[in-house]
């Protein structure tokens, strides 16, 4: 909020207050002697008020989809935000075709951002078999964050591409 000069109210002026976010930010609360989460709020002026807008830092993955080899080895998928001086943790689930233990290896489906961090990535490692199979999938779905709110794409899906021969019939 930039509010230029010094404002002086009647006791009991009502106004209006709106946190407006910069870029890839989202207002998240007011802390001080204006609490709560509406935006815009109104307030009553009875007395000097020291408040402030608490934004947060916009979480989402880099891309939608990817799609690596089976005889990659692994896969990196990127989160990015952007600098904030809290940590961020967030939280995702994994579904898909693919399976984990199998197909890759199972995935601690927690992501943290160290302060002033912008991207963390996300080590996906793929087991490469010797059977012939479809193409499987990994969905990553952002689920909930702490100090941080869920931008788009919230859902990234990896495509291990299948790099086995067809079987022969003799």
């Amino acid at each position: 909020i930039t509010v230029p000069g010094n404002f002086t109210f009647v006791e009991g002026t009502a106004v209006q207050l709106q946190a407006i976010a910069a870029q890839y930010y989202q207002f998240d609360h007011w802390e001080g002697a204006v609490t709560g989460t509406e935006n815009p709020k109104s307030v009553t002026i009875n007395s000097a008020l020291t408040f402030r807008p608490v934004f947060l830092p916009i979480v989402r993955f880099s891309a939608a989809t990817s799609g690596p080899s089976e005889a990659a080895g692994a896969a990196q998928v990127t989160l990015t935000r952007r600098p904030a001086l809290r940590v961020s943790t967030l939280n995702y689930t994994v579904t898909g075709t693919a399976t984990s233990g199998t197909d890759f290896t199972a995935l601690s489906g927690q992501v943290t951002f160290p302060t002033l961090s912008t991207s963390q990535t996300i080590n996906v490692p793929i087991t490469s078999d010797l059977i012939d199979e479809d193409n499987e999938t990994i969905v990553m779905t952002l689920s909930s964050a702490t100090n941080a709110k869920i931008g788009s794409p919230s859902v990234h899906t990896l495509t291990i591409d299948d790099d086995d021969p067809l079987p022969t019939i003799q």
